[in-house]
């Protein structure tokens, strides 16, 4: 199953800039949902409704699928 970490999350949120509009403790929660595993589209809705408004849903979403790490 495919799945997302953490660290590529961070990273592609920092280059980005997303989660401007968010707080330390929602970065944290949005961080244990990629941890549980939840779907790419819920993380993205939250990175989303926490970032500037410039970007979609769809193109946060698009980015994550790019830096999912697939099982060999």
């Amino acid at each position: 199953m495919p799945k997302l970490t953490t660290m590529s999350v961070y990273e592609l949120c920092n280059d980005k800039r997303w989660f401007t509009h968010g707080s330390n403790s929602q970065y944290d929660r949005m961080f244990n949902m990629v941890r549980d595993g939840k779907p790419i589209h819920e993380i993205a809705l939250v990175i989303w409704i926490c970032s500037d408004p410039k970007w979609t849903v769809e193109e946060i979403e698009s980015a994550l699928n790019g830096v999912v790490i697939k099982d060999v």
